[in-house]
């Protein structure tokens, strides 16, 4: 076995390929390819005293490593702004090369961490008081009360008794929509009981740091289906409702 190394020719017969396929008008991007090959030749067994047959058929290259297709590492990166799910202004995170290259760097999100870019940054945040606006907050938080924000919750309750609106009643209607809450101290309720259907503005706190108000509806759900069909479920918009209230923290990009 034979092993060696061709670089080039798999790139230019593909450049060929494209350019008898696609319109003249079309840019092609030169790519960087390099590829390592095992060559091997083998015979079909033959019987002793006879001549080995040669032939193309068993003369084989077969692909051993694609140098294209292995993903780069991860890179460092500062943020000067927020990036929902990445991280806050000053912090120096992980992120995905394309990523960095490609949206962050260019719109002026993110810099390359070096000593100076962080000082700089650094200096910023503490004149603009910016870096206390997100004390106790983690990548997600600010994504996950700007989606709250604009809940509209339905929230079923039995018709067939007497109820009262509880954290708990809350808290399960959330889980029907994949919303998992942990602690039920920060859900915030109505002064007032509630023991009617309607609408209702609930509230929620995340981390003991921020809270946001959304809206709720409360409906009644029967056994029986000829009650359940004199009322039915209200046809509302569950996500990506407009916000109660304008939060410059959550809902400016």
């Amino acid at each position: 076995m034979q092993s060696f190394v061709r670089v080039g020719y798999d790139a230019c017969q593909s450049v060929a390929r494209q350019m008898t396929k696609t319109p003249t008008f079309c840019k092609l991007q030169h790519i960087r390819s390099t590829c390592v090959f095992d060559h091997e030749n083998y015979t079909p067994e033959r019987r002793r005293g006879s001549n080995p047959i040669f032939d193309q058929k068993y003369d084989v290259i077969k692909l051993k490593e694609n140098k294209h297709q292995i993903s780069l590492p991860d890179i460092e990166c500062l943020l000067t702004k927020v990036v929902d799910g990445v991280g806050y202004p000053g912090q120096v995170v992980m992120v995905k090369r394309s990523i960095f290259r490609n949206s962050l760097l260019p719109l002026g999100h993110a810099l390359y961490p070096t000593p100076e870019n962080i000082a700089e940054v650094q200096q910023r945040l503490e004149e603009t008081g910016e870096i206390r606006k997100y004390k106790n907050f983690t990548p997600y938080t600010r994504k996950f009360l700007k989606e709250i924000s604009e809940l509209h919750l339905p929230i079923p309750m039995n018709g067939d008794t007497k109820w009262q609106l509880e954290k708990s009643h809350v808290r399960i209607a959330l889980r029907l929509l994949n919303v998992e809450i942990s602690d039920e101290g920060c859900i915030e309720l109505p002064e007032e009981p509630v023991t009617t259907p309607g609408r209702l503005t609930l509230g929620i706190t995340i981390n003991n740091t921020k809270s946001v108000k959304f809206r709720s509806t409360v409906y009644l759900k029967y056994k029986d289906p000829v009650k359940q069909r004199k009322y039915p479920e209200p046809q509302i918009t569950v996500w990506r409702n407009e916000p109660l209230e304008y939060d410059e923290l959550i809902n400016s990009n």
